[in-house]
């Protein structure tokens, strides 16, 4: 008989008891700042785009990847649940008690 794995992205909603998703806010940050990146790279190519639009997201993705640096020290996650529309801000303590 084949083990099921259990996705560890799901867990069980606080507040309607529902199944919701749990995300890293290292993991959202360093996520925003590789798309930072790849936009980057595609405005560079845009004649009309590469003067303005690379600087800013260039300056955007260095605020981005220093925040996603210090949420690892600092940074929890975050519940969402689709059934009732919350979200819940974690702790690093409190996300590591549901990753658990």
């Amino acid at each position: 008989m084949k083990e099921v794995k259990k996705n560890s992205n799901l867990i069980e909603c606080p507040k309607c008891g529902e199944r919701a998703t749990i995300t890293s806010t290292v993991v959202n940050m360093m996520t925003a700042s590789f798309v930072c990146i790849i936009l980057m790279i595609v405005f560079m190519f845009i004649p009309t785009a590469n003067i303005i639009l690379v600087p800013i997201m260039l300056i955007l993705f260095m605020i981005l990847f220093a925040v996603s640096i210090v949420s690892i020290f600092t940074g929890g996650g975050t519940i969402v649940c689709k059934h009732c529309n919350s979200k819940f801000k974690l702790n690093k303590e409190e996300y590591k008690i549901y990753k658990a």
